[in-house]
């Protein structure tokens, strides 16, 4: 998980102690701003007890029988006020709640103990810590679930409370601005961004029925295969170019390198994208820095958009374009918008759309005008996709050429056989009648997969060349496809 902060991506790429990394971030804070202080105090206060101001705040003390809270707030008469332990994932040790109340219960004054966790683990971690009291005879009473945080009585005036992380925040980064604490504001987005990035970057509890949805696995599937089809089939219509497919598939997505012009980019599958922005799970990201102001400038017209097609990231290091998907659509339905957005995507950064390569040995190819590409038939294989496109010039005149995608077999082989396979994306030259069309197919038996899409101006032909070739079985499932 890239985060979007320093401190969240240097957590992330160096340490393996991110709980005590954010306590001590949240412990300079208290102990450097004063307004953050005062709304930390104002904050804990809602957990039912008078908590005092001007609070004294040590991190990691040793304490009764080897037990070290995170954050331990004491008065100005150095009476025990209250303990903070902050977690992000790490489950509760056997000192956790029960070695912290009985280190309340020697204090003089009232007191609470806080736990400060991920927002989804809030009613989670409330349930463990109650069960836990149980066990040991410590009795929860007059349970409060209030918007920021739950809170129980422990009697003799102590008390008992967890939060989220983002509850917390959000109540210290209102108060940091007052009195020119820019800087700790700063410090509270930093921390902000460490929570965010543990709060994404695990599991969270699971639910049975996502354990067994079967469709969720399948709508999973289904968002790899179709970022794989439109990244092809836009590189089969030229409206971008592919590069190296081996290198395309990332930590939380699946797709493919693309150029448009000398803009390089990443097409695909992108759930972290879609987790952060909600659009769609196909995304577009532009990856030369360098490029982004430039970028920024062509695409300007889609930030006002709704829903927005355009967006920074990393710190505005990203400008990212989202691939709307249709709903209640076919699969040639959400492909034909899909090409639609990304020529409008090329078009905006100035990019030549030729429809097909030009045949070298033809000067006046250059010249002639032809339709935007149709997908003629496409059928399914084992390793990916066989399509055969076609366009008319201005007499109507067709023309055919060939587009294979194997880009499945990146799942399916390792990195060793995969270097035997070559280009896993193919794109023929471009030929001018069905029949020799029909035999730039011929060489991968394709009456033998399963069929996809089928031009109607040309189903007829297709059947008829199926019946020659195709066993029964093969001949019945065109017959289906094409009725």
């Amino acid at each position: 998980m890239i985060s979007e902060t320093v401190l969240g991506h240097l957590a992330n790429r160096f340490g393996s102690q991110q709980e005590n990394l954010a306590t001590e971030a949240l412990c300079f804070i208290l102990r450097t701003s004063p307004a953050a202080s005062h709304a930390f105090t104002e904050f804990v206060r809602q957990i039912g007890f008078d908590c005092p101001e001007d609070l004294l705040f040590e991190p990691q003390r040793g304490g009764l029988e080897e037990c070290v809270p995170d954050i331990t707030c004491h008065d100005v008469k150095g009476e025990l006020r209250l303990i903070v332990e902050n977690k992000f994932w790490a489950d509760l040790t056997r000192h956790q709640p029960r070695t912290y109340v009985r280190q309340l219960r020697q204090t003089k004054v009232p007191a609470a103990l806080l736990f400060v966790v991920p927002e989804a683990r809030v009613p989670l971690i409330w349930l463990e810590i109650v069960r836990q009291c149980e066990a040991d005879h410590i009795p929860v009473g007059d349970v409060q679930r209030r918007a920021a945080m739950t809170t129980g009585r422990l009697g003799e005036g102590h008390h008992i409370a967890t939060t989220s992380w983002r509850s917390l925040l959000d109540a210290l980064s209102q108060a940091a601005p007052l009195d020119g604490e820019i800087d700790r504001r700063n410090d509270i987005a930093q921390l902000r961004g460490l929570c965010n990035m543990m709060d994404e970057e695990e599991i969270l509890p699971l639910k049975e029925n996502e354990i067994t949805d079967q469709h969720m696995a399948l709508r999973i599937m289904n968002f790899h295969d179709l970022s794989r089809a439109i990244a092809g089939e836009a590189v089969s219509m030229h409206l971008c170019s592919r590069g190296d497919p081996r290198t395309s598939h990332l930590r939380y997505s699946s797709g493919a390198y693309v150029e448009f012009g000398n803009y390089r980019a990443w097409m695909g599958f992108d759930v972290v994208a879609w987790y952060r922005k909600g659009v769609s799970p196909i995304w577009v990201t532009f990856l030369n820095e360098a490029q982004m102001p430039e970028i920024r400038a062509q695409l300007r017209e889609l930030r006002k958009t709704s829903p927005q097609r355009c967006y920074d990231s990393q710190n505005g290091r990203l400008v990212m374009v989202p691939i709307l998907l249709t709903p209640g659509a076919e699969k040639y339905k959400i492909l034909e918008s899909a090409m639609s957005q990304i020529g409008e995507l090329a078009e905006m950064l100035g990019v030549r759309l030729p429809s097909v390569t030009r045949n070298s040995e033809d000067p006046e190819a250059d010249h002639d005008e032809h339709t935007a590409p149709q997908t003629i038939v496409e059928v399914g294989t084992e390793g990916g996709t066989l399509t055969l496109f076609g366009d008319r010039d201005a007499a109507g005149k067709w023309r055919f050429w060939t587009n294979t995608d194997e880009t499945t077999f990146n799942y399916l082989l390792d990195e060793e056989d995969l270097c035997g396979l070559g280009d896993l994306v193919n794109i023929s030259k471009p030929v001018t009648s069905f029949c020799d069309a029909l035999s730039l197919l011929d060489k991968y038996r394709w009456y033998g997969f399963v069929p996809l899409k089928i031009h109607p101006d040309f189903s007829a032909a297709i059947l008829r060349e199926v019946q020659k070739k195709g066993t029964p079985e093969e001949i019945a499932s065109w017959i289906n496809r094409i009725h």
